[in-house]
């Protein structure tokens, strides 16, 4: 959800101006550092729900003890303890039954606390977890409401799993089934829903899907306006870029591995004692010399393309902002 912190998450913020706000699964603090800087300025605090935190997230409780709240255990365990929320992100456990559960427990504590429900960000709406479940741990979901499930990817295109991303999750067997995913889970929720929910969804990078109770919404003229612009070509436009840098650094990832793999074979290759193998292995590490060359140039031409984009989001940011410009392009 980190990705989506400069185009939607800090204008949210400002437009808000939450002092309780939850962040479920806080993962590595790529989100929650961020948050805490706004949290710290503004006086308000943070309760990050993650059962397993990352040392990172250790680090950043040491350092902001007096705004952030961390909670070690289940999100389903703890979001009806927390009062006046005002601001949630859900990117927690990716499956129906937490989800619709998180959002119960925030609509009902905020009936508990005489005030409208938070406004909710839930992401991994899109694919492949939108009409798919996963689990963290299959076993803390109840078996009627756990889809059969194994360890094996998840394919675009295909309902069964196979060869394909995130094989080290468990993975339902089929998507777009009843009570199964994050979309499916959302829609759901807003079907029994006690209060008026208005909903925005942002497609890439997952997905989001905002949620913001009508009254809520009615008071506040600046939140407003933002939600507005989700659907402008400016808005758009600046997604596309954000997608497009998202694809660079999964680029420059994956040529980094393949770079890094290249020159231990070719470490291994140069250290083998049979002299048997001399030809063969001078051709080979001939061939491995070769593909690290491309490979550290292939670097450089996404570093070339990271350099491209952000002209060009630089230019079309004055654009946009120009007073003397007209209609964003």
């Amino acid at each position: 959800m980190h990705r989506f912190l400069k185009l939607l998450i800090l204008p949210l913020l400002d437009a808000l101006t939450p002092r309780v706000i939850v962040e479920v699964g806080a993962g590595q603090g790529a989100l929650t550092g961020p948050l805490l800087g706004w949290v710290a300025e503004h006086g308000a605090i943070l309760y990050a729900i993650d059962p397993h935190p990352a040392m990172g997230l250790e680090r950043l409780v040491a350092e902001h003890g007096e705004h952030l709240r961390l909670h070690r255990s289940s999100s389903l365990d703890v979001l009806g303890a927390i009062a006046d929320v005002e601001l949630a992100f859900i990117d927690g456990d990716h499956n129906w039954y937490t989800v619709i559960n998180e959002l119960r427990a925030l609509e009902r504590r905020a009936h508990e606390d005489g005030r409208d429900p938070p406004v909710i960000l839930v992401h991994e709406i899109g694919w492949p977890y939108g009409r798919r479940d996963a689990y963290h741990d299959p076993e803390a979901i109840p078996e009627a409401h756990r889809q059969p499930h194994a360890r094996r990817g998840v394919v675009p295109g295909q309902a069964e799993l196979g060869t394909g991303l995130n094989d080290d999750r468990d993975n339902a067997l089929l998507e777009g089934t009843p009570a199964n995913g994050v979309l499916t889970a959302v829609e759901d929720f807003l079907a029994r829903a006690s209060g008026s929910w208005r909903t925005w969804s942002i497609p890439g990078l997952g997905g989001i899907q905002i949620l913001i109770g009508a009254a809520a919404l009615e008071s506040n003229a600046a939140l407003g306006r933002l939600l507005d612009s989700i659907d402008t070509p400016a808005f758009l436009r600046a997604q596309c870029e954000a997608i497009e840098q998202a694809r660079i650094e999964s680029e420059r990832k994956r040529a980094g591995l393949r770079r890094r793999l290249a020159e231990t074979q070719l470490r291994q290759v140069m250290k083998s004692p049979d002299p048997r193998e001399a030809v063969a292995l001078k051709r080979r590490a001939r061939e491995l010399t070769e593909q690290v060359r491309e490979l550290s140039e292939g670097l450089e031409r996404v570093e070339e393309l990271e350099e491209r984009l952000r002209l060009l989001a630089d230019g079309q940011t004055g654009a946009i902002e120009s007073p003397n410009s007209g209609t964003p392009r």
